[in-house]
């Protein structure tokens, strides 16, 4: 939730009504990130909920977990952040965009290139990341934010 905390800033002043779906449990809310949760319900009735929101909503925002892949079916704009591994950054529609962790050797950040020249684009287990003495971490709110806004400009024209 904190790498989307801009996003969710802007969806607000421009409208929108974000919708938190999922696990709640594992990821604490943040005070300063305001959205909506589910309330209780039974298991049956918050996947319903949940997939009525994927095929509805105006644009999902997600990581690399089941529930985005209902917004896929659906054709709906994607932004996700945070994929790991690699091969889940891109299996959306056109109109989606999908940012990777951080990933380091060493301290040293990564870019692309490296990533593809050196394989670790094929990784797939946190055993091969540790193996190989890769570290990854969460993207900040503000190294999305730009491509969140080209996201955004790319699905109105």
């Amino acid at each position: 939730i904190r790498s989307f905390s801009l996003i969710l800033q802007y969806l607000q002043k421009n409208g929108y009504v974000p919708i938190r779906i999922g696990e709640y449990s594992r990821h604490q809310h943040e005070a300063s990130v305001e959205y909506l949760e589910l309330p209780e319900l039974r298991r049956f009735d918050k996947d319903l909920v949940t997939v009525y929101l994927a095929s509805a909503c105006a644009m999902f925002l997600g990581s690399a977990s089941g529930a985005i892949h209902l917004a896929t079916i659906w054709g709906r704009p994607i932004f996700s952040i945070n994929n790991l591994p690699y091969y889940c950054i891109r299996p959306y529609p056109a109109n989606s965009m999908g940012i990777p962790k951080l990933m380091s050797v060493n301290g040293q950040v990564l870019n692309v290139h490296e990533i593809f020249e050196r394989g670790f684009h094929l990784y797939r287990t946190d055993e091969e990341y540790e193996k190989n003495g890769l570290e990854y971490k969460m993207n900040e709110p503000s190294d999305c934010f730009d491509d969140f806004l080209e996201l955004c400009k790319r699905d109105k024209n």
